[in-house]
């Protein structure tokens, strides 16, 4: 993990997820971050705080996905509805798993932007001096 809870609630002032949750919410996020960074912290890299912050802000918008999830099933996909004419909006699966994707990008790229070395596409070789 490369936050722990410790780290969430205290430094990056994380309040939306409960401690029995964090396990999985964190674990999820460390995966889309190692996409993200090609893999680069399994391969040596120092976890610097732009890491350990991406990571807890993209679990919390994990954790508001589920969150969304499950009350999208209970409205079963309702977009919009108006009550004058009675017109209701159905969201289709691929638009809302776009705006997902995209809502998680935008919580990494707070903290973690596509400038930073981890996250450059190319080969990044790093110096015995850094």
């Amino acid at each position: 993990m490369y936050a722990d809870f410790e780290y969430y609630r205290l430094t990056f002032g994380g309040t939306l997820i409960e401690e029995t949750d964090w396990n999985t919410f964190s674990r999820q996020a460390d995966a889309y971050i190692d996409h993200l960074t090609f893999w680069r912290l399994h391969q040596g890299w120092i976890v610097v705080s732009a890491v350990k912050m991406a990571v807890c802000s993209v679990a919390e918008e994990l954790f508001t996905q589920s969150k969304q999830l499950s009350s999208a099933a209970i409205l079963q996909g309702i977009k919009s509805e108006n009550n004058d004419g009675y017109a209701v909006t159905f969201t289709d699966a691929a638009s809302q798993r776009t705006e997902n994707t995209m809502r998680l990008q935008q919580a990494a790229d707070l903290y973690l932007p596509p400038s930073h070395p981890l996250r450059y596409a190319g080969f990044y070789r790093r110096c015995c001096q850094c």
